[in-house]
């Protein structure tokens, strides 16, 4: 059966072909654009999801057979949708303070089978700001342990800009041990069969940690890298050196940092 031509271009169908000359072509890409796809996991609200519900079965009595609106609404009544909360709702900010990066380390160090693996990231994260996906994809060539002042050449992703970090103490000890553990994989966060570990598991590592550390909200990855611009901007260091540490290319991603830190108002 055709579909009007009025079901193509509005807001839920957007992105939708042009040609969607049947039912079951319908049928096919509302399933794959609404149920499980990206659709409807960046809703924010019940209200939103339930205007989205009937519009599209308003549009869909009107393009297709009874049979496939019936189906159709089979599958949405009984299929439960994860709805993810705003950040405002879920953690009261972004960023983690230094003795909470000490609380998750320790945490980490106490559960699991790769006890100094999973403390090494958390630590190495909070320290030079490490996205999940740039840590993750750190390799043994990176990193100098062998001359007098050891370093890591961070390789940023998203266009950020590259730099080259010293290691402090407790990084050069934990790195070789690591590279004692971990012997012949060039990544230097991996598995024991040699592939790197990948972000949603070092998620996953944040996440349980967090959790018997006694967080009273969830943590993710990403509150690491803004721990390291929040500590940078209040141990003193002007925007444009935060901006070159963190890999920023515009200064103006930096100055959240500022925005968060109360130094600023010391003498006030």
């Amino acid at each position: 059966m055709p579909v009007h031509k009025d079901v193509v271009g509005r807001g839920f169908f957007s992105n939708a072909p042009r040609k969607l000359e049947s039912s079951p072509n319908l049928r096919r890409y509302t399933r794959r654009k609404a149920i499980g796809g990206a659709g409807f996991r960046a809703l924010k609200t019940v209200e939103s999801l339930g205007q989205k519900l009937d519009s599209f079965l308003k549009l869909t009595r009107r393009n297709a057979a009874l049979g496939d609106v019936l189906e159709l609404s089979h599958v949405l009544k009984t299929r439960q949708f994860k709805m993810r909360l705003p950040n405002e709702e879920l953690r009261p900010r972004e960023y983690l303070e230094e003795e909470e990066v000490e609380r998750l380390v320790k945490a980490a160090a106490k559960i699991g089978r790769h006890r100094l693996r999973d403390a090494l990231m958390i630590r190495m994260a909070a320290k030079h700001g490490y996205r999940a996906a740039e840590l993750c994809a750190l390799k043994w060539s990176q990193i100098d342990l062998d001359s007098r002042n050891a370093k890591v050449r961070v390789v940023r992703l998203k266009g950020s800009e590259d730099s080259v970090h010293f290691l402090n103490r407790e990084e050069i000890l934990a790195l070789k041990k690591m590279r004692e553990l971990y012997p012949g994989s060039p990544y230097v966060f991996g598995h024991e069969r040699g592939s790197k570990l990948s972000p949603g598991a070092f998620w996953k590592i944040v996440k349980r940690a967090g959790a018997l550390a006694g967080f009273p909200f969830p943590l993710h990855p990403h509150m690491l890298r803004h721990a390291c611009g929040y500590r940078l901007t209040n141990e003193g260091k002007d925007t444009r050196s935060v901006q070159a540490y963190m890999g920023h290319r515009k200064p103006e991603n930096a100055q959240i940092y500022t925005k968060m830190s109360p130094d600023r108002f010391r003498d006030f």
